[in-house]
């Protein structure tokens, strides 16, 4: 295994240049595949601090390449994504400084964010290349989660073991979310934010029919990780695009009971049970998050500008007598970080998220940052930094694309009017 990651790092570092997409797609296959937890045990090595994640290595092997042999100006991200780009980089240089200040966690911040950044970076590059790489990074996205479904699937009817189950072990949760699939990311919600963000990109695809399978195979996917903000934000999507879509008033209707059909059908069998015990039981996890809130209310002005280092929300939780973490990205960032360094971080990602001008762009990248704030997320070592990151490239890629195109159209020169 170690052989075949060094040949994908090495394959990938070459090919920077002038196909990053190999690069790019390798490093979010590697994240999508191998879950933090199992890094130690297939590069060899024991557990340390200094472990990055393969995916990781390869966005910084392609960064630095592009830096050494075309010049840094070349990840330059112009107007006027470049602005709020520029504002998240200086909050990702503030944080590194609480990081240094704390010595503590740098191994989450340059996984989580550090190389995330880079990665959008490099995807910018990319579309600036080859306007094409944004319905290529799309489609890319669709199918990691595609894949995800069938792993869980498979999963769930005991076809095959739940992968890297040993090594979830010494995690409280495993046992406790034993009955929520995951697939090969970190944890069931990481699996829910992946699906939901590629509900509103199925309907990009051209085929109605596509569209359809893609989505119900999706929902059980999402049914399966039992993911409750999930599976709002995903039927919120789908009744947006049912009648948002060009079609008569009976097409979008007939759509809607299809549509509701399946999703009883599903809910009704063995794939929703789960979801509906935790709809109508939610064993205290609403109280856990009222209590992370109550808690961070309290103690907010002690980490209003300089916050107490990376994972540090993690020990405040239980000295503060929480059973849970503080199941926020944005609250736990804000304890590690400070506030208000979280929150310029978080409102400049949601002004690149709104970007695009595709509205099924924008609410898929509107969808990562809601996911990402209703639990640990970016807090801990999945992919969700480097899914965020990508779905922001892609949002302020695809308003990049499009005024590229139209100012080609104008350049274009006007056809002759036809002889009357």
């Amino acid at each position: 295994m170690l052989i075949i990651l060094g040949l994908v790092l090495v394959s990938s570092i070459f090919t920077a240049v002038r196909r990053p997409l190999i690069g790019i797609a390798a490093a979010l296959s590697l994240w999508a595949i191998l879950p933090w937890v199992a890094v130690p045990a297939v590069l060899g090595a024991e557990y340390s601090d200094t472990h990055f994640h393969p995916g990781t290595l390869i966005i910084a092997g392609q960064a630095l390449v592009i830096i050494l042999r075309v010049g840094p100006k070349s990840l330059y991200v112009d107007r006027p994504a470049g602005k709020i780009v520029g504002l998240i980089g200086i909050c990702l240089v503030y944080m590194a400084v609480v990081t240094a200040l704390s010595g503590r966690g740098s191994t989450l911040l340059i996984d989580q964010l550090v190389a995330p950044y880079l990665l959008l970076l490099l995807i910018m590059r990319a579309i600036r290349q080859d306007e094409n790489s944004v319905q290529i990074l799309v489609k890319f996205v669709l199918l990691l989660a595609s894949v995800q479904v069938l792993v869980v699937v498979l999963v769930f009817m005991d076809i095959v073991n739940q992968p890297f189950a040993s090594m979830y072990t010494n995690y409280y949760w495993f046992e406790y979310l034993a009955d929520r699939q995951m697939g090969t990311l970190d944890h069931p919600l990481t699996l829910g934010t992946l699906l939901v963000v590629a509900v509103p990109l199925a309907f990009t695809l051209k085929s109605p029919m596509g569209q359809s399978v893609l989505t119900i195979w999706l929902l059980v996917g999402i049914l399966l990780s039992q993911s409750r903000t999930a599976l709002l934000l995903g039927a919120i999507a789908i009744l947006w695009l049912v009648f948002s879509r060009p079609a008569g008033a009976w097409v979008k209707w007939l759509s809607l009971v299809v549509f509701g059909v399946l999703f009883y059908l599903l809910t009704a069998s063995n794939v929703g049970q789960g979801i509906v015990s935790r709809v109508i039981d939610d064993s205290g996890s609403t109280g856990a998050r009222l209590q992370a809130i109550d808690v961070f209310l309290d103690n907010a002005s002690g980490f209003l500008v300089l916050g107490l280092g990376p994972l540090a929300s993690y020990e405040f939780a239980q000295l503060s007598g929480m059973t849970t973490s503080f199941e926020s990205a944005i609250l736990m960032f804000s304890i590690d970080y400070g506030i208000i360094a979280t929150l310029v971080l978080f409102a400049a990602m949601s002004i690149l998220a709104c970007m695009s001008l595709d509205p099924l762009v924008k609410i898929a990248t509107i969808f990562v940052l809601v996911m990402s704030a209703s639990y640990s997320s970016l807090s801990t070592e999945s992919i969700a930094g480097p899914l965020a990151f990508t779905l922001l490239a892609i949002a302020a890629g695809h308003d990049r694309a499009n005024r590229l195109k139209n100012t080609t159209m104008k350049l274009l020169p006007e056809q002759p009017p036809h002889a009357l």
